[in-house]
């Protein structure tokens, strides 16, 4: 993988959020020269982006990708060899309080990444960052498998699943138009990410992390909610492994929506996510409140099955629950005690995942 990327030119849309931090982090560290096309991130605001510094990417730009004008020129400027699109209004309650910004970002925030693709010459390896949340949740015990149906009930939802739809257009009718030189694009689909850096307001490591500091309990919502939860390391591996298989010879054969979920042993309720984060917390005391109080619709109960993965990409996940809890506790209280310390321990933290992957498999 550190072959494949070194020296190339890679666009990271949304490099400015938690997992684009990492990813940026990550691409740079084996020798890829990062271009960050993002949002700034507010005045005052804890930023894992910040933190790691312009160290952790070759160039970074201040641009909203609903300009498409100013998309496309630096786009043109830039010539990459892959995209990581993760750009995004990325959580569900805010989708209610401004869905018009969740869909115009979501939606054709990503037809213009893709329209710009299509006029470059360099024919780029795209790989379009969704959500397990595409899928039409029925609320069924089975995992949702790459074919079956996209949806969207909230806000959030619908607009990543009209991404996809986008996605889908250009892969599957514009690119090929072009003939054998093009763009090949594929979609990938997370779970419940955590991590260290991730300072989000209501993801629930961030807010346990913000109750620990004010002495306050947490507060969860839907604690009996069923996710499929993963560190950040692990997607951000499926996010390159894909990507490698793009930039080969046999591209095409990996073109089209990939789950890149949890193991299956790592499905618990949100509940249980809470309990196991208290016996490695070394911060203040953490309690946990039940929030009854009503909220948005959330599913209860969503996975993903990533056989696909494990079967055409040789990919699966490389940390347990357990050990992405442990790996997001140990950033978090470093962090409390310093946060240089924290921003070398992002890297350490990179190389031990990289270690434990090749002792794994």
């Amino acid at each position: 993988m550190r072959d494949t990327f070194k020296n190339k030119k890679i666009i990271l849309t949304g490099h400015t959020g938690f997992k684009g931090a990492w990813l940026a982090a990550w691409l740079t560290s084996i020798g890829a020269k990062v271009y960050g096309i993002s949002l700034s991130v507010p005045d005052g605001e804890d930023s894992l982006h910040a933190l790691l510094g312009k160290k952790a990417y070759h160039a970074s730009y201040i641009q909203d990708i609903r300009d498409y004008d100013k998309v496309q020129k630096l786009f043109n400027d830039i010539e990459p060899d892959c995209v990581f699109h993760l750009a995004a209004q990325a959580l569900v309650r805010p989708s209610f309080e401004d869905p018009l910004h969740s869909f115009s970002t979501n939606i054709m925030g990503t037809a213009h990444i893709l329209e710009a693709c299509r006029h470059l010459k360099t024919n780029p390896a795209i790989v379009c960052i969704t959500t397990d949340k595409v899928y039409d949740n029925v609320n069924w015990v089975w995992p949702y498998r790459e074919s079956d149906k996209l949806g969207g009930k909230d806000p959030y939802s619908a607009s990543k699943a009209g991404a996809e739809m986008v996605s889908m257009a250009y892969m599957r009718s514009l690119y090929p138009l072009m003939g054998d030189e093009r763009p090949h694009l594929a979609v990938m689909r997370g779970g419940n990410v955590i991590g260290g850096g991730d300072w989000a307001v209501d993801r629930i490591i961030p807010d346990a992390v913000r109750a620990s500091m004010e002495g306050k309990a947490l507060h969860i919502r839907n604690p009996d909610a069923v996710r499929p939860w993963q560190h950040v390391l692990d997607l951000c591996h499926g996010y390159m492994t894909i990507a490698e298989k793009l930039m080969s010879k046999a591209a095409k054969s990996y073109e089209g929506g990939w789950n890149i979920g949890s193991d299956p042993m790592s499905i618990v309720t949100v509940y249980d996510l809470a309990e196991k984060l208290k016996t490695h917390w070394q911060g203040n005391p953490l309690t946990i409140n039940i929030d009854r109080k009503p909220s948005v619709p959330e599913a209860h109960y969503l996975t993903l099955d990533i056989s696909k993965a494990a079967r055409e990409l040789c990919w699966q996940p490389g940390l347990t629950v357990n050990e992405s809890i442990a790996f997001t506790a140990d950033w978090y209280t470093t962090f409390l005690k310093s946060p240089e310390m924290a921003r070398r321990l992002t890297y350490e933290q990179i190389e031990i995942y990289s270690d434990l992957r090749r002792e794994k498999f």
